[in-house]
């Protein structure tokens, strides 16, 4: 019988020396795969970017404060609307009447009253119909009074619409992602 030469089986290693040779080829070549490889990465990295900055802007709220007289309804006041495809939370809210800060709508209100601009039937603040929007989110397409007065409640149209005229009011709100922005309703006030 014929006996099997004793011959070793290469390693591993010997093969890999033997396949790779360190030439000026082989070496441009690991360059170039380790260069496509860090520039998928940085790819990847402005991909999520992107991403996140659409989606930020997807959800965006857009607000803002219209004066309002509808005939039907006979109603004259002030309204918020959210015409943006993102919920808006109301965070603060700064009301100036004449020029000055006032406190909050109930203020507001007793400023109206104190001025003698009593424009309402029965001469009683409480026909002045007031919201406190702070803390409210408000959905997309939806709209809340922020304050208004009603027809048959007025003694004069014009001396509401001189009253409205004195009213300024600003509302920083912030969307899903906290960013914060203002919108305002009447003059800017001046001191």
């Amino acid at each position: 019988m014929d006996k099997k030469p004793n011959v070793k089986k290469p390693s591993y290693w010997t093969i890999a020396k033997k396949r790779i040779k360190p030439t000026l080829k082989n070496l441009l070549g690991l360059k170039a795969e380790i260069y496509i490889a860090i520039l998928s990465f940085l790819l990847s990295i402005f991909a999520i970017f992107e991403t996140i900055s659409h989606d930020k802007l997807s959800v965006r709220p857009e607000l803002n404060l219209l004066g309002h007289f509808d005939d039907h309804q006979e109603i004259l006041g002030s309204e918020l609307v959210n015409n943006g495809i993102g919920p808006a939370k109301i965070t603060s809210e700064k009301i100036y009447f004449f020029g000055h800060r006032v406190s909050s709508m109930t203020e507001l209100a007793d400023s109206i009253i104190n001025r003698k601009m009593q424009f309402w039937k029965n001469k009683d603040s409480r026909d002045f119909s007031y919201w406190d929007m702070v803390g409210i989110s408000l959905p997309p397409n939806k709209s809340y009074f922020v304050f208004s007065v009603e027809k048959e409640r007025m003694e004069s149209l014009n001396s509401v619409i001189e009253c409205f005229d004195k009213i300024f009011i600003e509302y920083e709100y912030e969307d899903m992602y906290h960013n914060q922005f203002l919108v305002h309703f009447g003059k800017t006030p001046t001191n």
